[in-house]
């Protein structure tokens, strides 16, 4: 497991608007309608570099809010289609959820967390949302080849008009990269391969190329296992 980023997510003014009482009603007035709300979400790009599909746990750590379900979405893009699901708790450790995501050799997937706007009182402004935390990556399964994955974090925000019900709606977007924890993009999750001796038979050649190919299969049968495990837990 690797240490990977922060994350924020935010359904919030951009400026405090609950303390304007002691100014004049037409600069009070200008204030509150610069004083958007932001929508913003973590997104992480991954690039599966290696030979075999790459199944990934991420784990999402925060506190002081905890994160919860009512408030988040998350979104898988793999094959060009939005998949949207909830995050996982962790029994036991409410700060703690994960979720999991499975990238096809040479690939590269989206893996998105975000607040969730079909909660109403988020998308009408009665509730704002503000929480942070950071993110660990993880195999699924340890046994197999090395992962040599190629990732971006990014923050991803919108601006919203503060009311939605104008004619002319002003709508702004901002996107920042997060910097990895390691320094860099490349991540490597090592993975377990049982050592395979060879026979040294010269008269069964055929038997010591099967022997010597044993690790290649069996980490190929792990990794399909690892696939229909993440397909069973979207569905």
């Amino acid at each position: 497991m690797v240490l990977l980023s922060t994350f924020e997510l935010l359904v919030k003014p951009i400026a405090p608007t609950d303390n304007l009482g002691g100014l004049p009603p037409a600069v009070a007035k200008k204030l509150e309608k610069a004083a958007r709300r932001v929508v913003q979400g973590y997104f992480l790009t991954i690039a599966n570099t290696t030979n075999s599909a790459a199944s990934l746990v991420l784990d999402f750590i925060a506190t002081t809010p905890n994160l919860n379900l009512v408030d988040t979405v998350i979104f898988r893009d793999i094959l060009g289609t939005n998949d949207s699901s909830d995050l996982i708790p962790v029994a036991g450790d409410p700060k703690r959820f994960t979720s999991t995501i499975t990238v096809p050799a040479h690939d590269t997937a989206l893996f998105s967390l975000l607040p969730d706007l079909q909660n109403l009182d988020l998308f009408t402004g009665t509730k704002s949302l503000e929480i942070r935390g950071y993110v660990k990556l993880s195999r699924r399964l340890s046994f197999g080849s090395n992962y040599e994955l190629l990732v971006t974090p990014e923050h991803r925000g919108t601006f919203l008009p503060n009311n939605l019900d104008d004619s002319i709606l002003d709508f702004d977007q901002i996107a920042y990269t997060l910097p990895v924890a390691s320094g860099g993009s490349l991540v490597t999750l090592p993975g377990f391969t049982l050592p395979i001796g060879t026979i040294e038979s010269s008269s069964q050649p055929s038997e010591s190329n099967l022997t010597s190919n044993r690790g290649d299969l069996l980490s190929l049968m792990a990794n399909r296992i690892a696939e229909l495990e993440d397909r069973l837990t979207n569905v």
